[in-house]
């Protein structure tokens, strides 16, 4: 940017760099978020992050600096290790309002068992070169008997600045003064490498690092997040269909607004309402531009009827809609390319189909007029059933039984929206206090009613009045031949210091729940206990979460669309919907929004036909991507043994043009074997997030690879293509 705008100074700050007094360091693209953007996005950002490191200063980053951050998710260790990272620098979770982090320095180890040496800074990133912060700093630095130096972040770090002419005349001052710790001004990179001297004496710590708060920047700014979401998923569209049409790939600057986004006070909603004003319509655009680019190049080839394309990398019966406009008036069908039909059902100006996809391919269907009657999904006011799944709903509108394959789901009384009293201590659009959690007061009740019924999906619907002049209108769907119930909720909102919630009361007691990760998961407690456990009454949670017993073969699973805070205490699993801070925007969140969340049986593995929770959230975000005309064509990915795989995204490589690449991630803190056969590919190998193979599967004459898989692993698996 300087570069463009300010060449002077941009050739200034390069004369520093040249001598030393400049350091061009920190791994990602911006200073992100880590638990809103899905794995991929995180990836890219430390890909693309490195590039422009390795075009700035001749070599990639060793270290990704995130002073300011409201926590850690557990597979950044591996996605950094993935990148080239070495080591870590963050001052945040000294933040921590109920427990004290043990560490200053030590090995963080992430769920799969990468490590990254992480230094964290006793001050904050605002350091002014002071004693009474400096010598404290020394004082509760946890490693001092192991490695006598704490690096502190100097200047006017928030809303920048840099040091001051007051701040460095303090700093020289200060290098050999009796009594008080010496200062030197060093660079980044060399402290890690003497930190590295003395890593076989530091500390391990694994998992996630939890930030105890800050907990309401998941929920704070929904417009924001849902058309983040909608961008990630449009670029996972556009990047499957470039795949499968063997198209060049995309670049930094396709990502760039997204990854843009994710700095750590936009993404998570705590910044001032004039970057929401102009962020949400750049991220919509941005949408627009993707699909658009998607559609046009699938179209390419010509073609009668429509074309219909999965544009996730595993097989899965989707979801999909046509405008009837494109239809003739009589249409009451589609035929397959095999010649079998599937039912077409009329709803408002779009006609919605559902059909089994193989991964990575498009299949053509053409409109007829004479079908056999399709059988319809059977409903009334106070139930959906669907021959897989049954729904009962009590006079209120409540889900009040579940059951799946004939088995029953452990509902208790007591699932439904509510609201709590939001009015936090300290720092409105970030925080959640505790004992806001205690004081629900259930939402009033919202009576159903049968508004569509037909051979794809039946739906209930119901409204309601709440809070001081809020409306809420709740839509439940069940598809054909689905395991999942959905629901859509528009909401008017107009409520001050409240936050909303819908709760799923259970009888799943089990120690632990399970929440999605942006690669893998996360188990925490449900229970009363410790006060690290206690300190987590919000907790994120990435497109899923499940509360089930000890074995986790039974439970209750949420998906979300674009919903990212969760709490489950008691059986009880709770999904935030919104929240209505005052500061620093005014009118955060007031207006009309669009919220969707789906609720299934619990799954672990991928296995007959049926999708592991995980895939199943991927699964319910993305719905089929239709266009008119087009060539008919398949990258035939047929896997085996999935398990708790899963495949999750697919673009061209951008470093071996004609090959394509797969990101898998463990799911369920599990191991084994996937078999995958890919007929168009003949050479396979896994990578690392720069594009350098780690390890050759070598070539197969079968087209077939088996890909071991270890607990919360993620994979990058190139295939070339035949010739």
């Amino acid at each position: 940017a300087l570069a463009v705008d300010v060449p002077n100074l941009a050739l200034a700050v390069a004369a520093k760099v040249a001598v030393g007094q400049w350091e061009l360091t920190g791994g990602m693209e911006v200073e992100s978020d880590t638990l809103i953007p899905c794995g991929e996005a995180l990836a890219r950002s430390l890909r693309y992050g490195q590039e422009a490191f390795i075009h700035l200063r001749g070599s990639p980053s060793k270290v990704v600096w995130i002073p300011d951050v409201f926590g850690y998710a557990a597979c950044l260790p591996q996605l950094m290790t993935a990148a080239g990272i070495e080591g870590f620098f963050t001052t945040k979770l000294t933040w921590s309002a109920v427990n004290k982090f043990p560490h200053s320095s030590f090995h963080w180890q992430g769920h799969d068992g990468s490590t990254v040496l992480t230094h964290l800074c006793p001050t904050g990133y605002n350091g002014g070169v002071h004693l009474h912060e400096n010598i404290p700093a020394m004082e509760e630095y946890a490693q001092a008997g192991v490695h006598d130096e704490v690096l502190l972040p100097t200047g006017y770090g928030d809303g920048a600045g840099g040091p001051s002419e007051r701040m460095c005349e303090r700093a020289r001052r200060l290098a050999n003064l009796a009594g008080a710790p010496r200062h030197q001004w060093v660079t980044i990179e060399p402290f890690f490498q003497r930190l590295r001297a003395v890593a076989d004496r530091l500390p391990r710590y694994q998992g996630e690092l939890y930030l105890e708060y800050h907990r309401g920047t998941l929920t704070t700014q929904s417009e924001c997040k849902r058309v983040y979401r909608a961008l990630e998923r449009a670029l996972q569209q556009h990047e499957a269909v470039r795949a499968m049409r063997g198209a060049t790939a995309l670049t930094a600057k396709d990502w760039q607004r997204l990854i843009f986004s994710q700095f750590h006070d936009a993404l998570p909603g705590s910044s001032i309402g004039l970057v929401y004003a102009q962020l949400v319509p750049e991220l919509a655009q941005a949408c627009a531009q993707q699909h658009t680019h998607a559609k046009r190049l699938l179209r390419q080839g010509g073609g009668r009827g429509h074309l219909l394309a999965n544009t996730l990398p595993f097989a899965r019966t989707l979801s999909a809609s046509i405008p009837l406009a494109e239809l003739p008036a009589h249409c009451q069908a589609l035929r397959r390319a095999d010649g079998s039909v599937i039912a077409l059902q009329r709803s408002g100006e779009q006609g919605l189909l559902r059909m089994s996809a193989q991964a990575l391919a498009s299949e053509r269907l053409e409109p007829i007029e004479d079908s056999p009657p399709a059988h319809l999904i059977a409903a009334s006011s106070r139930h959906l059933d669907n021959g897989i799944m049954r729904v009962e709903f009590d006079q209120s509108g409540n889900i009040q039984a579940m059951r799946i394959d004939g088995q029953d789901v452990a509902i208790a009384p007591g699932c439904g929206f509510a609201t709590y009293p939001d009015h936090p201590a300290r720092y409105d659009a970030w925080d959640i206090d505790q004992w806001s959690m205690d004081l629900p007061s259930p939402v009033p009740p919202c009576p159903l009613t049968l508004s569509e019924q037909g051979p794809v999906r039946s739906v209930l619907q119901g409204t309601c009045r709440f809070g001081k002049q809020s409306t809420l209108q709740v839509t439940w769907i069940l598809e054909a031949e689905s395991d999942c119930l959905e629901a859509v909720v528009d909401i008017d909102w107009q409520e001050e210091h409240t936050l909303l919630k819908w709760l799923c009361n259970t009888r799943y007691t089990g120690s632990h729940a399970r929440f999605g990760a942006p690669f893998g998961s996360v188990r925490r407690r449900q229970h009363a206990g410790l006060s690290t456990h206690e300190a987590q009454w919000e907790v994120p949670g990435s497109r899923w979460a499940v509360i089930s017993d000890d074995q986790e073969d039974l439970g209750l699973a949420i998906l979300t669309e674009a919903k990212y805070g969760f709490h489950a205490r008691e059986g009880e699993l709770g999904l935030s919907l919104l929240r209505s801070p005052r500061y620093p925007d005014t009118h955060a969140d007031i207006g009309q929004h669009r919220i969707r969340f789906a609720i299934r049986g619990h799954r672990r593995y991928s296995q007959d036909g049926h999708l592991n929770t995980a895939a199943a959230a991927d699964a319910m975000a993305t719905p089929g991507l239709v266009v008119r005309g087009g060539k008919a064509q398949s990258t035939p990915l047929l896997w085996d043994k999935l398990g708790s795989l899963v495949p999750a995204w697919v673009c061209p490589d951008p470093d071996q043009p004609g090959a394509i690449l797969i990101r898998l991630h463990e799911s369920m803190g599990a191991r084994g074997t996937a078999v995958l056969t890919a007929p168009h590919h003949q050479h396979a190998a896994l990578v690392d997030l720069l594009g350098q193979v780690t390890c050759d599967l070598g070539r197969s004459r079968k087209q077939q690879w088996r890909i071991d898989y270890t607990p919360y692993q993620m994979l990058s698996l190139r295939l070339h293509a035949l010739p």
